[in-house]
């Protein structure tokens, strides 16, 4: 009878110290997040997704940028054979 009372006693210490570990798992991964968050607007970071929308209009508007540059080119070579 004494040992299965030690066996209980022991079982209960060991099952409020795993449920301790857990709240502090918890708490530690919910501290670290909130850090993480504040890290990542104090240095004003942007998401890859957008990165990535930005890359794609930037070559569209290169590629529209040399397409006018070619339109100038040969208007202003009409210009010049009209004088």
């Amino acid at each position: 009878m004494a040992i299965n009372k030690i066996y209980e006693d022991f079982y209960r210490v060991l099952a409020g110290t795993l449920s301790s570990c857990s709240d502090i798992k918890s708490e530690t991964s919910k501290k670290f997040e909130n850090r993480l968050e504040k890290l990542i607007t104090k240095l004003n970071l942007v998401r890859n997704d957008k990165v990535e929308f930005l890359q794609e209009m930037l070559s569209k508007v290169r590629i529209d940028n040399d397409d006018l540059k070619e339109r100038v080119k040969r208007l202003e070579a009409i210009i010049k054979e009209n004088k």
